[in-house]
């Protein structure tokens, strides 16, 4: 009776955190917290989604963004080709804001290359949020990011 009880209470837990997974790989987005405000987030850690970032989209939902993940520290190089909307850069460093880049227009040139935006100090994360977000979440450099 025990053995029957513990069998299903295991199935029933596996179903549970199955459609837990499917729930967050159907719409593709984590989830992160900085200063007790959740965001959703696109996360790009292969070169294709790190190469694409936010190009061509129209616009962002409000409370979503895009997460890029680097195996290093380093200043790595962002610029908003193909972008359509201005962002706020947060350039992160273990889990802490280092730096942070606000209200970074797209070009007005389709037929220039856009400018180069990085950190002052090197990063292994960095998020893109809309314009704005940083003073409406209150992001600033020292601030933790639970990922």
């Amino acid at each position: 009776m025990f053995t029957k009880k513990l069998v299903l209470i295991v199935i029933l837990l596996f179903l549970a955190s199955g459609l837990i997974y499917l729930k967050i790989k159907k719409n593709g987005l984590s989830k992160i917290s900085i200063n007790n405000q959740e965001l959703e987030v696109e996360i790009a850690d292969t070169d294709s989604k790190k190469s694409k970032g936010l190009s061509g989209r129209k616009s962002l939902a409000e409370n979503q963004g895009m997460l890029f993940i680097f195996t290093n520290p380093d200043y790595h190089q962002f610029w908003m080709l193909d972008m359509h909307f201005p962002l706020d850069f947060i350039w992160i460093k273990e889990n802490t804001v280092v730096d942070i880049t606000e209200n970074v227009r797209p070009p007005d040139n389709a037929s220039s290359l856009p400018p180069i935006f990085s950190s002052k100090i090197p990063f292994d994360k960095a998020l893109e949020v809309n314009a704005g977000s940083l003073n409406a979440y209150n992001i600033k450099v020292g601030d933790n990011i639970k990922l």
